[in-house]
C-alpha cells in the first residue's frame, strides 16, 4: 500500500473491484457462448455424420 501511496483499505478496495470486474467480463463472456451454442449453427452435414474416427485421422 505504501508503495503505491494509497491505504490499505484503498488497496483492498482496488482489488475487489477488480475482482467483481473480472467475474462480470466472465458471466458476459459465458453468456455470449451459450447464446451461440443456442442458435443451432448450420455446419452444412445435414445432420448427418458421414465419416469414422478412423477416416479422420488416416494418414
Amino acid at each position: 500500500a505504501i508503495e503505491q501511496d494509497t491505504s490499505l483499505s484503498g488497496l483492498m478496495i482496488e482489488l475487489l473491484t477488480n475482482l467483481v470486474e473480472k467475474s462480470d467480463k466472465y458471466a458476459d463472456a459465458k453468456r455470449t457462448y451459450l447464446a451461440c451454442l443456442a442458435q443451432n449453427t448450420d455446419l452444412g452435414t445435414g445432420g448427418t455424420i458421414n465419416w469414422t474416427r478412423e477416416s479422420l485421422h488416416d494418414r
